[in-house]
């Protein structure tokens, strides 16, 4: 169910205990996968959750935080669309403390975009702060939701890189030939792995540019497919479904809580 669908009218009537917002960003995914596609899987991924749970979709956020050279590729490559940090938390602050207030007793951010995190988490605090009694649940890393195997074992050519070194790559590459083959620039896919880029655990600023792969692919994409993707999104989509059916007291594979 779409919240921008219903009338006025039926949402003074009636809303379900969940609403989902998905938030975007727009910016470079190499050669090969279109600027939107940290917008493109968190969309997805809600709209089958909202399906399967019965909660209100609300309209996706598409602009993100600014891209950092060190997971992203940062402002070395034109068309990303970022906003500042200010309007970005304070529209999502706003979003939610509004659905809050149409009804909602519990409002489910979903990011794909690494370099959101922060700022959703402070805009999720104070939202939850301006309507007492509404439970806000911030997804900012749903990659940690899927079935271990995926990024174990099953990982295609060996061992897993790490969610930095991953962007623009296996796993995102196979997502999109899952969900937007239509998008994916199959014949411009690098046919094998970037040298490796120099990720340091901190960050220079100015950005030190140069360092970042010339494509903007951080690891091996080659071996990207739309068969991996489809186990990729479905455990995706089962990991936020567990969590929202659960509620906010979810609890994960080791029995701590979750949220």
């Amino acid at each position: 169910m779409d919240w921008a669908d219903r009338t006025s009218t039926e949402i003074a009537e009636r809303v379900p205990p969940t609403c989902i917002f998905p938030v975007g960003a727009i910016e470079q995914h190499g050669p090969h996968l279109p600027l939107a596609t940290d917008l493109v899987i968190p969309e997805r991924v809600a709209r089958v959750v909202a399906e399967r749970t019965g909660a209100l979709l609300l309209p996706t956020l598409p602009f993100g935080a600014r891209s950092r050279a060190n997971s992203g590729g940062g402002e070395r490559f034109p068309g990303g669309l970022a906003v500042e940090p200010e309007p970005l938390m304070a529209i999502v602050r706003g979003v939610a403390a509004d659905a809050a207030r149409a009804g909602v007793s519990r409002v489910v951010v979903l990011s794909w975009h690494y370099e959101n995190a922060g700022f959703l988490w402070e805009a999720c605090r104070r939202a939850a702060d301006d309507v007492p009694g509404t439970t806000v649940l911030l997804v900012d890393s749903p990659g940690d939701l899927m079935p271990a195997n995926l990024l174990g074992e099953d990982y295609p050519g060996g061992a897993f890189p790490g969610w930095v070194a991953e962007h623009a790559a296996t796993i995102e590459t196979s997502l999109m030939l899952h969900l937007a083959p239509e998008l994916v620039r199959t014949d411009a896919i690098p046919s094998a792995a970037p040298p490796q880029p120099v990720i340091d655990p901190w960050h220079i600023l100015p950005d030190r540019l140069a360092r970042i792969p010339a494509n903007g692919v951080f690891a091996a994409a080659h071996l990207a497919s739309a068969d991996y993707g489809r186990r990729l999104f479905e455990g995706l989509c089962d990991g936020l479904a567990a969590v929202v059916a659960q509620g906010p007291d979810a609890q994960g594979p080791d029995g701590q809580p979750r949220g």
